[in-house]
């Protein structure tokens, strides 16, 4: 008589590994999630902080092109902010360099070119709603970073302590007519209720 594992043991072990494996992932990715969520909202705060007056900041905003995370309205401008989470290393720093935003001790680079394509959909949008060409200024947040040499004109990046300096990246062609910052907070309150 043998003594090796019969056939049904052998699949309770494999099925049991299999689960273990699958509950592993589901947890690593459940604490991802739980990042990327913590990493929008620590933005998120710091916009409301700075949205004052007339300015407002909306949410997960739809583009035929994709989702902008944030987006900043008033008088100054308009603002698309997306949000690249990774978690950083003690003093790590960020640095935007061509289409991507490189990370200090990382291989892994983030493309731009999906949050390039919303940002400017979302300006064609606008531009189309208001009747006349306007500028949406392309934000890129990456919460927790050093922020390095700023080298491209086509984004701002900035991390939650240094994003207050957006309100600064503007020149006298990106201001709104009150009528048209009105037009349009209407349109993106009522494209964030859309479900």
């Amino acid at each position: 008589v043998g003594s090796g594992v019969c056939g049904p043991t052998r699949a309770m072990a494999s099925a049991a590994l299999f689960a273990g494996w699958r509950l592993g992932r589901t947890i690593l990715a459940y604490r991802q999630a739980r990042f990327v969520r913590d990493a929008n909202v620590a933005i998120g705060h710091q916009l409301q902080q700075i949205s004052t007056g007339a300015n407002r900041v909306f949410h997960d905003v739809r583009t035929s092109a994709g989702v902008v995370d944030h987006v900043l309205v008033g008088q100054t401008g308009i603002y698309a902010i997306n949000v690249v989470a990774k978690r950083s290393p003690k003093n790590g720093s960020a640095v935007l360099k061509n289409n991507c935003v490189a990370f200090s001790g990382r291989d892994e680079q983030v493309s731009v070119v999906d949050i390039t394509a919303s940002a400017l959909r979302l300006e064609k949008e606008i531009s189309r709603l208001l009747g006349h060409k306007v500028r949406v200024r392309s934000v890129i947040a990456v919460p927790g970073w050093n922020i390095g040499e700023q080298t491209s004109e086509k984004h701002l990046l900035v991390n939650e302590r240094t994003i207050p300096m957006l309100r600064g990246w503007r020149d006298q062609s990106d201001y709104l007519m009150n009528e048209d910052v009105d037009a349009l907070q209407k349109e993106l309150t009522a494209r964030c209720r859309r479900k």
